[in-house]
């Protein structure tokens, strides 16, 4: 019987703040940060290797089944296939993309409004 890493403390560190940062997003482009920061800030913990995992290595694809994908360049470090085989890590990103997916999903949907939101034209007629 082979034994399964758990990453779910981490998890339950992150969740907190990745759900205030998917809250504050203002654009996708926010959500897509959030994403990619929290899943290298999950790695990063699990590993240890902080300069070998970096935000770029993760992005939110909402055409992708899992809801995210990992850059080629991890996935050909030689340990990271054997963490994604041994752990829970797969779920957990999965779950993190969800996330991220429906207030992606909520801001694309509402593109223009928040755009006028962070766009906003100056109101010359306060003195």
């Amino acid at each position: 019987m082979t034994r399964t890493l758990s990453f779910t403390k981490f998890e339950h560190e992150l969740l907190p703040h990745y759900r205030e940062a998917l809250n504050a997003a203002e654009s996708v482009e926010d959500v897509r940060a959030a994403f990619a920061a929290t899943a290298r800030d999950l790695c990063a913990g699990a590993v240890q290797e902080d300069a070998a995992i970096g935000p770029e290595d993760f992005r939110l694809d909402p055409a992708a089944r899992e809801g995210y994908a990992v850059s080629q360049r991890l996935r050909g470090r030689p340990w990271f296939p054997g963490l994604l085989a041994g752990s829970d890590l797969p779920r957990i990103l999965g779950r993190l993309a969800e996330l991220a997916l429906k207030r992606y999903k909520h801001l694309a949907k509402h593109l223009e409004r928040t755009e006028s939101q962070m766009y906003k034209a100056p109101d010359y007629r306060r003195g």
